[in-house]
């Protein structure tokens, strides 16, 4: 796959299938999205692209929103671009300047005048231009004069749940990891470097590497203790995360802590890449370290249950 990043720079390209979104997560909606203008293009000896933003279009059209969180950094979405198979990603930079071009002229002299698709695939709520006043209807009315065809997919469901990056924010926030990865098509992950903490997990057996996300943006599931793979030096390793404040021990930041099952090493400085398998149960506080050290151990026993029985 080639990634574009200036669009001074587009190479002339014949038989282009093009589709445009932010496709934050790369969800299953998304990959029928793309495996449909894949097989437009091998169909066709044509060529398959996407033009996705960077930034973020909120970030720009809501500066004083601090709470967008994303499920895919710009490099995983190109990474899982490139997994399915795409020819060319444009990444093409989101301004004020750019949003406030109206919906013709971004059909006219974006689309079509820079990079000359044969065909263009939309999803079935794409919205463009000022406003989002655009929609399928003016690609349809401007199809045959500006020379390419248009291609529509249908709304997609799973479980009667619609596919939306949206959705599957919303089902992390609640913790609902195994439903949100069924809507991704894979299990969601985020990537952490492990920092000094307050050393209490070693003092009652279960020693954490407390974890910055590496991706300010990036979306963290809800508080609870989940079941994990840790990768670390190219190693997976069965492990427990805990997302929350410790109330147990007075927390009051949120924290981020993996205890690794079966692992002994310095991991200071490393970064870690880390995959939700399923929840194992919420945050609570409990009266004594006696309990917390029970309730950790059974935790555990969940943990080795589940990445058993997967193999």
């Amino acid at each position: 796959m080639k990634v574009i990043h200036q669009l001074d720079q587009l190479p002339d390209i014949d038989g282009l299938v093009l589709t445009i979104g932010t496709f934050d997560g790369v969800h299953r909606g998304h990959q029928e999205l793309l495996q449909t203008i894949i097989s437009k293009a091998n169909s066709t000896n044509g060529t398959s692209g996407l033009i996705t933003f960077h930034p973020h279009p909120r970030m720009i059209l809501n500066p004083g929103n601090k709470s967008l969180k994303l499920l895919t950094s710009i490099e995983e979405r190109a990474h899982l671009l490139e997994q399915l198979g795409l020819d060319y990603l444009f990444i093409v930079p989101f301004s004020a300047d750019f949003s406030s071009m109206s919906a013709e002229a971004y059909v006219k002299d974006f689309l079509v005048g820079k990079f000359h698709p044969k065909h263009i695939v939309i999803g079935y709520d794409h919205r463009f231009g000022k406003g989002r006043s655009g929609g399928v209807e003016l690609l349809n009315e401007l199809a045959e004069s500006m020379n390419y065809e248009l291609t529509q997919i249908n709304e997609q469901t799973i479980n009667d749940i619609t596919l939306s990056s949206t959705k599957i924010r919303e089902l992390l926030g609640e913790g609902s990891i195994e439903a949100a990865n069924e809507l991704l098509g894979y299990r969601y992950t985020f990537e952490g470097y492990v920092v000094h903490g307050e050393k209490r997990g070693r003092t009652i057996g279960f020693p954490t590497a407390n974890l910055v996300p590496t991706e300010e943006l990036k979306l963290i599931p809800g508080n609870g203790v989940y079941a994990v793979l840790a990768e670390i030096d190219g190693q997976q390793h069965p492990a427990m995360l805990n997302i929350g404040t410790r109330p147990t021990f007075d927390g009051k930041s949120k924290t981020i802590e993996a205890h690794i099952l079966d692992y002994e090493g310095n991991l200071y400085g490393k970064k870690l890449v880390i995959t939700f398998a399923c929840f194992v149960r919420s945050e609570r506080q409990f009266s004594n370290s006696e309990e917390l050290i029970n309730q950790l151990n059974t935790d555990e026993k969940n943990v080795r249950k589940t990445f058993s029985v997967e193999n």
